[in-house]
């Protein structure tokens, strides 16, 4: 699942309005993620004799705050500059717009 995020964000990386510099800085993050926490779990308990995690889980630990904070300045909105904020909506409330006038049938009495 890390890996699509990855992959995904990847391509939104690119349409991002963000600098040359911070646009490598969000792809290594994204990148390196979905690599740094699964070793984390596996070479924390690579010796068959391990009963609890050793230091390696750390590595878990980087992954999950890269995931965190890398994309943030990616994610801050800055990714459809064109887009209007606020966006544009109607100042009439849909419920409060005049319909259609009722159609009245007369039906023939029995």
């Amino acid at each position: 699942m890390l890996i699509i995020l990855a992959l995904v964000g990847l391509l939104y990386v690119d349409q991002a309005d963000l600098g040359d510099g911070l646009k490598q800085l969000v792809r290594w993050c994204l990148a390196a993620a979905p690599i740094l926490m699964p070793l984390g779990f596996f070479l924390s308990v690579a010796s068959p004799r391990a009963e609890r995690p050793n230091r390696m889980i750390l590595f878990t630990y980087v992954g999950g705050l890269l995931l965190a904070v890398g994309p943030s300045p990616w994610a801050s909105g800055s990714c459809a500059p064109d887009a209007p904020y606020p966006p544009k909506v109607s100042p009439t409330p849909l419920a409060l717009r005049p319909g259609p006038k009722p159609v009245r049938v007369r039906l023939p009495a029995l």
